[in-house]
């Protein structure tokens, strides 16, 4: 199959889902989609981010500097 007939046959095949049938997948974009706008938001406005305590580093980086003064 050429790739315009299977996007066809693959929206012709949604088109024919009941409501029921599409709620799993709705649900899952929709939580795909408010980790998305959390990420860009995050982005977009790093000083938010600070001020909420988060920082750069990840937090193996932050465990490896705790355990410096262990040694």
């Amino acid at each position: 199959m050429v790739e315009s007939q299977v996007g066809k046959a693959g929206g012709e095949k949604w088109k024919s889902l009941s409501d029921a049938e599409k709620a799993p997948y709705a649900a899952k974009a929709e939580k795909l989609k408010a980790e998305y706008t959390k990420k860009i938001d995050a982005y977009n406005n790093p000083q938010a981010g600070e001020a909420s305590g988060d920082s750069d580093k990840s937090k193996s980086e932050v465990n490896d500097d705790d355990s410096e003064g262990d040694e």
